[in-house]
Formats: structure tokens, sequence, C-alpha cells
């Protein structure tokens, strides 16, 4: 007979396999969508998968026992959620203002700091999140922000 531990491993061993194969099939769902346009909503054509995905995705993050995992599971999620305009569109930020961001990134990796003027400055400055992000898989991985915006 199992041990209570061994069932609590089992089982959270069986909701991240279900979190993974959730999650690289809505990856691969929302490739499918890739255009070289920028909707009018970031989610047109991919309403259904995305519900589907935050939906399953909360269901495992309730029933994880471990309370790391959980966490883990909450910033991967995030991060996938955060990765649908990367993989939708082939400029990482859609094509009507990846210049302007592009334009930011570049400024916030000159200053080492955030910009406080510019066009993105008085929207961004408070919140630079997805900024910093990208300005910190440059620094790090070494590739431009160039590079980073195409993908």
């Amino acid at each position: 007979m199992p041990m209570k531990g061994e069932s609590s491993k089992s089982k959270n061993g069986y909701f991240l396999a279900l979190y993974i194969v959730v999650t690289v099939s809505f990856l691969f769902m929302v490739m499918l969508y890739e255009r070289g346009y920028q909707d009018a909503w970031i989610l047109d054509d991919i309403p259904v998968p995305t519900m589907s995905f935050i939906f399953l995705s909360l269901i495992v993050e309730t029933h994880v026992s471990d309370n790391r995992l959980t966490a883990i599971l909450g910033a991967s999620f995030l991060a996938v959620l955060g990765l649908i305009p990367g993989l939708k569109y082939q400029l990482f930020y859609g094509c009507y203002d990846a210049v302007v961001h592009y334009g930011h990134v570049e400024r916030l990796i000159s200053l080492g700091c955030v910009p406080e003027t510019g066009f993105y400055a008085p929207y961004y400055s408070d919140i630079p999140g997805m900024h910093l992000f990208i300005s910190s898989l440059s620094l790090i991985s070494s590739i431009s922000v160039n590079e980073i915006f195409r993908r």
C-alpha cells in the first residue's frame, strides 16, 4: 500500500505532465495562427484555446499539493501568456508600434534605467515589465534587441 507522500508525489507528477501537454499544445495552436499583421485583438482566432489553457491551468494549480510546484506553474503560466504576441506575430509587438517599442528598449539598455522621456515613457515608465524582460534577455543572451523583436 503506497504511503501518503508517495501518493501526493504521483498526483503532482500526473498534474505536471498534464500541464506540460496542455501548454505545449496551446503554444503549438498559437503558432498555427502566425501572421505578418496585427489583429484588432491579440486573441483573434485563439480565444477558445486560450480559455481552455487558462481553465486547465487553474485546475492543475488547484490540485497540486506542493507550494513550490504551484509557484513554478503560476510563473510559467504568466510566461506562456506573455509569449502569445511573440508566437502569433512576426514582430514581437505586432507591426504597428514595434519600432517605438524597440526604441524604448534600446533607450532602456543604453541608459541603464527606465527612460522618462520618449513616446512610450508616459505609458510604460511606471510598469516597464515586458521592456525590462526584453532588455534583460538581450543583455544576458547577447542577442540583439532587433533579433528578439523579430522573434
